[in-house]
């Protein structure tokens, strides 16, 4: 009688085991097809943003590539005039160079005068005024 008791259970519990079996392969099988519905729709999604991306970066390329152009423009154009100041800075200075050597060299006090200054010459005759006045108008008489 017990191993008939025991050969019940076990056949019960095979059927247990055999209908649990068959739920977790069916719960198996639908989460699988869910599973493998997300990922296509993930990689439609991604393909999507993958061209949206690819638009964008177009996009700002063609707002971009004038900016840099013109920018490149720009300084390469102060480039050149900075190039034309230093050669003209030298230029000047070889001149100041060439004056000082050119100058006397006797003291500046020592030097010849250069005469009155216009302001106190006479309009009319050219001579020093004794008593300038200046005008209104700032005219010296």
């Amino acid at each position: 009688e017990l191993l008939v008791a025991l050969g019940d259970w076990v056949r019960d519990n095979e059927d247990s085991v055999e209908t649990f079996r068959s739920k977790v392969d069916g719960w198996l099988h639908e989460e699988s097809r869910k599973y493998k519905n997300d990922v296509e729709e993930l990689r439609r999604k991604i393909e999507v943003l993958e061209r949206q991306v690819d638009e964008r970066k177009e996009a700002a390329t063609r707002v971009i590539e004038p900016l840099l152009k013109e920018a490149n423009d720009w300084i390469e154009k102060q480039e050149n005039r900075l190039e034309e100041a230093r050669l003209t800075m030298e230029i000047l200075r070889k001149d100041d160079e060439l004056a000082l050597d050119k100058s006397p060299l006797t003291p500046p006090d020592e030097q010849s005068p250069k005469g009155p200054p216009k302001e106190l010459l006479c309009p009319i005759t050219l001579e020093l005024m004794e008593d300038p006045v200046i005008a209104v108008d700032g005219h010296t008489y």
